[in-house]
């Protein structure tokens, strides 16, 4: 039976912004099992990047909890509070600010695992440290441990931060944009080699991206979490959530990827009726996209949707109309 490695009950942060409260993220949760990939996808803004953050322990949440393997996060005691966070580590998105210019390979490699103890002593460090880059392929280690991160390429670099965030042993890594200002020409290497050490190693993953496509690709045997102004509005298994979108904005999404196939190129697609974001300083009267909508009506402006399932296969949508907009589509395009 799968287990969780990390569940996120009721999040919510806000920030001080002049006289009010700014909800960056606003009652989220969600579950990840053992091994398994969650694609969190949104655009910028919407909340995804402090979601990683909350989970990996560099922001506390101003609501809710963080779970590790069932363990409560904020009521941990102080040693078994570092001994969790180690068990979640980050691969940023910005590989040429995420590594040290000034130190060598070998250095941010060892010395976390000297420090916390993953190893014995710096021999045992440096030698892990040579496996670890093998395993991110850069081979041989010997070429790459006395280098800076300035005498590297992009996509060397972040195979670098890939290998720093396996040096401690984590169950669960949190890919924030992990290829996003990487050459579309490596992009699937280093997607691989994401995908080959969960093979392995039974890593667990918090994919966050805006490319639908990418979530897709990274995430098609487990689950999708769709996020807009700091709420999921949509969420569950990829194919679903791709390719039978419930709700309108993740349409839009699905439909920001280029398409090669001819055939639809002409097809109807939805456009945002404005381009206007909500004030998230101010109470909630209605469903965030409304403004964005086509479909909007009354009860939008007026009701708050809650997450709620529809259909079959655990397949999730904070939408008053998710029966009918689809439905609605379809007659236009036969139309």
């Amino acid at each position: 039976m799968a287990t969780n490695v990390v569940q996120g009950k009721d999040l919510a942060q806000q920030y001080r912004v002049g006289q009010g409260n700014l909800r960056a993220l606003d009652g989220v949760s969600f579950e990840l099992e053992t091994g398994r990939s969650l694609a969190i996808v949104g655009e910028s803004g919407c909340g995804k990047s402090t979601l990683g953050k909350i989970i990996a322990g560099i922001v506390e949440p101003t609501q809710g909890s963080v779970y590790i393997e069932g363990e409560n996060l904020s009521q941990a005691s102080k040693t078994e509070a570092i001994k969790l966070r180690l068990s979640v580590q980050v691969v940023q998105q910005d590989v040429y600010s995420s590594l040290n210019p000034r130190r060598r390979v070998s250095g941010i490699l060892c010395d976390p695992m000297v420090y916390h103890r993953i190893v014995r002593n710096r021999k045992a460090a440096a030698d892990r440290a040579a496996e670890l880059l093998d395993m991110v392929g850069l081979s041989p280690a010997s070429d790459f441990l006395q280098r800076f991160s300035y005498q590297m390429s992009g996509g060397q670099r972040q195979r670098v931060a890939i290998a720093r965030a396996l040096c401690v042993n984590p169950k669960i890594v949190v890919a924030d944009e992990a290829v996003s200002m990487i050459d579309m020409s490596l992009r699937s290497s280093i997607l691989n080699i994401f995908q080959r050490l969960q093979d392995d190693m039974g890593i667990a993953y918090m994919f966050i991206t805006h490319d639908v496509a990418l979530a897709r690709y990274f995430a098609r045997d487990y689950r999708t979490m769709v996020m807009y102004a700091g709420k999921v509005i949509e969420l569950g298994p990829t194919e679903a959530v791709v390719d039978h979108p419930l709700h309108p904005y993740t349409r839009m999404l699905c439909e920001a990827v280029p398409d090669p196939d001819p055939a639809n190129r002409h097809a109807l697609r939805l456009v945002p009726k404005a381009s206007d974001l909500p004030d998230l300083t101010q109470p909630d009267t209605g469903c965030r996209f409304r403004a964005r909508c086509p479909f909007e009506t009354s009860q939008c402006s007026n009701e708050v949707p809650i997450l709620r399932t529809l259909g079959e296969g655990g397949h999730w949508v904070a939408c008053h109309h998710a029966e009918e907009w689809p439905g609605m589509v379809e007659q236009a395009q036969e139309a």
